[in-house]
This record gives structure tokens, C-alpha cells and sequence, in this order.
């Protein structure tokens, strides 16, 4: 912590007294600090860099004004940085509490009785920060006797209570990854024949990945993992899940096999009902159930031929394709007509070309309502992994604000 403060020292040296009558009655002068005794205060907590570690008398260059009667006063302004045990757990709704000690290195009390001025420290000059604001602070005198020393050596502790203002990581930090988390979302909207589910699924993680590299440059280092972290990690580990459910949900789609009886009972019965969806019915028959004999029934009725009819059965385009020819009633009939044997013959071939038909067309039938199973299982996974999604994103969020709650609950409001 590096704090830009006005320091005042006070002591009496009755070495230094005179009588102001024996010179021209000057009462106050200023005098150089090289000139004078002074005490050793040194900054016990001192993160500095430079090579006075701490010696807070060396580099305060302001001179000190000395009054007749031997009391002395050293004001200067100094800009100093302390250690400061940084908590990084609430991050950035984070409150931090700083010290800094004041006290003579080589005197003990009983030689230098360190007091405070004032029981509290003065804020009347303090300049207001945009990033912290200054919730509490105290100041109190220590004393200590060592196990090496019997003399006491006491000491100034001021404490400084930072709350860390949260509206810019907020708005910054939180919402844009809450956003881009939500966006997730929408994969389970968009068809799974679409083709673009895994892309803009990829897309949103890799978003989310760039956007967390950036946030970690202005998180401050700690062995403890900021609530942010947390909050960014949790919505990063839905949007992978979501990836990978996108890929098992596109492979589903896209099945044309018998659906597994249990799978088809969880999600297409039990699934879909807790969800409020209902069952897609394959294509039926106007008549109810198929009936594979059918055609045979047909023929053996004598329905197909009338008397007024004729099949005849032609090869185009290496194909067989089958005509039917109505005759007049009034018309000639044909030049050649085909014996009974020979009618017989192609209604028979006829017959195997149109159950070969209707075979095709039940097996296709079949593999429809196979896809329409499936395709009815993917649109409820759909619903209810976009409502798992979501009920998850608010539940990280409700985690995160609830425990931020606790903490301003112990220490005070956020500001």
C-alpha cells in the first residue's frame, strides 16, 4: 500500500531552550534536520525499495521549528508504501484492512516514550479515491517487552479500513461474462440440422476464454481464489458442458436406428411430460393398422381387373412401368388380345412389382417414424438442458451475491 500523508512529530529538548529577551525576542526559528537531534522513527511494516528500509527520518528533508521553551515540531508531507496482507477471497466486493507502524529503532520507551497526538486519525485533507473508499479508520499505541529486553518499546499502529468500490468490475467484469454465458443459451434454440449449433457454441467459449484473460491482468495476485474466479470458472464449465451435449444431441438427431425402449421411456415419456411436452404421432393409414396381406386379399377378391380393363405391362428407359388402358364401351377391340394365360402371367409380375412397392414404402415408413423418435428426443433434451442451463447460471449467480452478502453483512456495506 503506498499512502501520500502529512506527518507530525512533536518532542521537548530542554538542551535547546534561550531566553528570547537575550535575542531580540525571537521565540521560533527553523532549523535543519542534520543540525539537531532526531528521533529514529523508523516504518516497521516498510515495503520500500530503497536502501533506508524504513528510516523515515532520513528522508524527510523539511526543516523543524524550534520554540524558546526547547519544544520542537517536524511537519512534512511523505509518501510512503507498507505491507499490506491483501484478502482477495470477496474480489471485487473485497474490503481490506492496512496498518501502518510507527516506531524508534534503537530507543526504548523508558528513553523515548512514544504517544499519540490525536486518538484517531485525521481525514480532513483526505483525497477520495475511485477505486476504494476509506470505511474506518482507528489509530492506538502498542507496547511491547521483549524476551531479550526488560524495557518497553512501544509504538504508533494506525489502521486503515479499504472498501473497494465495484460498480466498474461490475459492469466490466461480471455482466459482460454473464452475457456472453447466456448466450449459450440460444444453441438449444437454433435446429440441429442447422449445422451451425457446434460453431456458435465454439465461438462463445473461446469468447469467454480471451475475455478471461483479459480479467486476470487486473485481478491482483493471491495464493486465494478471488469469488470472481469462481463466478468466471463455473460459467466457463456450462458453456464446455454445453458443447458437449450440442455433439451428443446433433448425433442423436441424426439416428435412423430403433430408439432404446429405456431411453425412449425416459426422455420421450417421462422427460417430455415433466416438461409439457407432447408425443409427435407417426403417419397411420386411414383404415388403422396396416395389413401386410393386404394385396393378396386384393387379387384374390377379383377387385383389381374389370371388365371394361386392361393392363399392359411396357419397358421404358429400362424400367417397367405399368399402364392402364381403359376401352370404350363402344370401341373396337383390339387387334391381338392377350390369352388368358398371358393376363394371368403379367398380373402375376404385376402384383410382385407393387408389393415390392408397398414393401418400400413401409420400410420407409418405418425409418420415418424411427427419425420422428429421434428428432422428438432431441427437441426434449433441447428444453431441458436450455432450462438446466439456465437454473445453473442463476444458481452460480445466487451463490456468488449470497456470499458477497455475507461478507458486507460482517463488515459493513458496499459502497
Amino acid at each position: 500500500m503506498t499512502v501520500n500523508l502529512w506527518l507530525r512529530m512533536f518532542w521537548k529538548n530542554e538542551l535547546i531552550s534561550w531566553d528570547p529577551e537575550k535575542f531580540n525576542g525571537i521565540k521560533v526559528i527553523n532549523v535543519k534536520p542534520n543540525k539537531l537531534w532526531v528521533p529514529d522513527i523508523t516504518i516497521f511494516n516498510s515495503a520500500s525499495k530503497t536502501s533506508s528500509i524504513g528510516d523515515l527520518y532520513t528522508k524527510i528533508t523539511s526543516e523543524i521549528i524550534v520554540n524558546y521553551t526547547g519544544e520542537v515540531q517536524w511537519n512534512s508531507p511523505a509518501i510512503i508504501s507498507t505491507e499490506c496482507k491483501v484478502d482477495v477471497r470477496y474480489f471485487p466486493f473485497d474490503t481490506q484492512v492496512c496498518e501502518i507502524e510507527f516506531g524508534s529503532w534503537t530507543y526504548d520507551g523508558l528513553r523515548v516514550d512514544l504517544q499519540l497526538l490525536l486518538s484517531y486519525i485525521d481525514i480532513a485533507q483526505y483525497s477520495v479515491s475511485t477505486e476504494w473508499n476509506l470505511h474506518k479508520t482507528s489509530a492506538k499505541r502498542k507496547c511491547l517487552i521483549y524476551t531479550c529486553c526488560p524495557e518497553p518499546y512501544p509504538s504508533a499502529l494506525f489502521t486503515l479500513v479499504l472498501k473497494r468500490r465495484p460498480m466498474f468490475f461490475i459492469f466490466n467484469m461480471i455482466i459482460p461474462c454473464g452475457v456472453i454465458t447466456l448466450l449459450s443459451l440460444f444453441s438449444f434454440i437454433l435446429p440441429p440440422n442447422s449445422g451451425e449449433r457446434v460453431s456458435f457454441v465454439m465461438t462463445v467459449l473461446l469468447s469467454l476464454s480471451v475475455y478471461m484473460l483479459m480479467v486476470t491482468e487486473k485481478m491482483p495476485q493471491s495464493a486465494d481464489t478471488p469469488i470472481a474466479s469462481k463466478f468466471f470458472m463455473s460459467m466457463m464449465v456450462q458453456i464446455a458442458l454445453s458443447l458437449v451435449v450440442t455433439c451428443f444431441i446433433i448425433k442423436f438427431h441424426n439416428n435412423n436406428i430403433p430408439i432404446p425402449p429405456l431411453f425412449d421411456k425416459v426422455i420421450n415419456q417421462w422427460l417430455a411430460s415433466l416438461l409439457l411436452m407432447k408425443r409427435k404421432h407417426g403417419r397411420k393409414r386411414e383404415n388403422g393398422t396396416e395389413n401386410e396381406n393386404e394385396p393378396d386379399m386384393f387379387f384374390k377378391n377379383g377387385g383389381f381387373l374389370q371388365d371394361d380393363s386392361d393392363l399392359v405391362i411396357t419397358q421404358v428407359h429400362g424400367q417397367r412401368q405399368i399402364e392402364k388402358i381403359k376401352n370404350p364401351e363402344n370401341n373396337e377391340k383390339r387387334g391381338t388380345r392377350t390369352n388368358n394365360n398371358t393376363k394371368q402371367q403379367d398380373i402375376s409380375e404385376l402384383f410382385k412389382e407393387v408389393k415390392t412397392i408397398a414393401d418400400k414404402i413401409r420400410q420407409n415408413d418405418q425409418e420415418e417414424s424411427k427419425r420422428e423418435e429421434w428428432m422428438f428426443a432431441t427437441e426434449v433434451l433441447d428444453r431441458f438442458f436450455i432450462c438446466t442451463l439456465f437454473c445453473s447460471i442463476s444458481i452460480a449467480c445466487i451463490v456468488v451475491f449470497s456470499a458477497v452478502h455475507d461478507a458486507v453483512m460482517v463488515d459493513g456495506s458496499v459502497d
